[in-house]
């Protein structure tokens, strides 16, 4: 019981530890990189459909703000989708979102986190330019303004990042030599099943979690749900594989755990200590002798000498053994003689005087006789009242 118990705490501070040795990895790897908007920044501007529902959202404003014909917004989102595939715009929006996000983690980033609208101008411009000059020409300089990414610094992340940077790696070795003493001198099935257990729990979330904020994004935000998706897998790829290889290997150790076959005896004794039989002692059948049965004499055991052992009495039988019948007997009519006791003893005995004079300290032993009942009286002289009212009644 003691190394059942132990056994469990073993394995709980090992789950314990992997349990924070996966938040923090999590949070390095996504939130807590400073690289992270810079990679998802970048995903949506590379994405196609992404890139074509940002051109959608901005060719209304830039339409409105350059006073161009409303009848040339098809071919002003067209221009504005080509200006976000310039390299001198997407470095910009790029160079702006990382350095943006790494001061918020408190990494010093000295690129500027402002975008400079009048690259992108520019290369509209350049763009209506080809198809239609009049057009590129309504274009005035300073119709988009400047657009800077506000810089914060959210309390307490910068702190948690380094805390995770110096303990995750030691967190995961402490969770894996916990696992393996538990595993070794414990329940084995037990802990296999909590490690596939949190394995499961601890994966399936990172794999759902995209699918539920694309779907999510679909159903109600279906405008900009290219854009969402570009971003979340940019910045979850790196946990996403991890977290499938979590939920496969714990479901692995799930059904290990449940196959009998592959754990011995050992393991069955900490899992169920009361499971153990206990071997019944059979008693001999000196300590239950048979009954007496009627009808059959008792067999004294032969008496030895001083050194002999007693006999072993005979061990009880299963069959049947009816007593004999006997038949009831009546109450005789005459009432019974008392006994007369014979002075004399029988003949060869010690005491008796045929054999000589008593042994000293020997008593003399008495036979008790009974007393020979009276000849039967004739048929003729019996009186029938006489068993109902007694012989002073004749």
């Amino acid at each position: 019981m003691l190394g059942r118990v132990a056994s469990r705490a073993v394995a709980s501070l090992a789950v314990l530890c992997a349990s924070l040795s996966w938040a923090g990895w999590v949070f390095l790897h996504t939130i807590g990189d400073p690289t992270r908007a810079e990679d998802v920044a970048t995903a949506v501007l590379d994405d196609p459909r992404s890139r074509e529902q940002i051109a959608t959202s901005f060719a209304l404003q830039f339409v409105r703000a350059s006073g161009i014909e409303r009848s040339n917004i098809d071919l002003v989102e067209q221009t504005i989708d080509t200006a976000l595939g310039d390299p001198r715009v997407s470095t910009d929006v790029i160079a702006a979102f990382g350095a943006a996000h790494a001061n918020a983690l408190g990494v010093d980033d000295e690129r500027d986190t402002t975008i400079d609208t009048n690259a992108m101008l520019t290369s509209i411009r350049e763009q209506l330019a080809a198809v239609d000059p009049e057009l590129a020409t309504q274009l005035p300089d300073g119709v988009l303004p400047a657009v800077t990414l506000p810089t914060f610094h959210p309390p307490g992340v910068e702190s948690a990042r380094r805390v995770a940077e110096s303990a995750t790696a030691a967190l995961a070795i402490a969770a894996a030599a916990l696992a393996v003493v538990a595993f070794a001198f414990g329940d084995r099935r037990g802990v296999l099943r909590r490690i596939g257990l949190w394995g499961v729990v601890s994966g399936v979330a990172w794999v759902l979690l995209p699918i539920a904020v694309v779907a999510g994004a679909r159903a109600w935000a279906s405008d900009v749900d290219g854009i969402v998706e570009a971003a979340v897998r940019a910045s979850v790829d790196d946990v996403v594989p991890v977290a499938v290889a979590l939920v496969v290997g714990g479901v692995i150790a799930l059904v290990l755990s449940f196959v009998p076959a592959l754990w011995g005896e050992r393991d069955a004794g900490y899992r169920r200590p009361s499971a153990v039989q206990q071997r019944v002692q059979v008693h001999p059948a000196a300590h239950h002798p048979a009954p007496h049965q009627p009808g059959v004499p008792h067999q004294t055991p032969p008496s030895g000498g001083a050194g002999a052992p007693a006999a072993r009495p005979a061990w009880p039988t299963d069959s049947y053994q009816p007593a004999p019948a006997t038949r009831p007997s009546r109450p005789s009519p005459f009432p019974a003689a008392p006994a007369r006791v014979d002075p004399t003893p029988p003949a060869g005995h010690p005491s008796s005087p045929s054999h000589g004079q008593p042994v000293a300290g020997h008593p003399a032993a008495h036979q008790v006789t009974p007393r020979t009942p009276p000849a039967p009286t004739p048929v003729d002289e019996i009186d029938p009242w006489s068993s109902y009212f007694g012989p002073d009644a004749r």
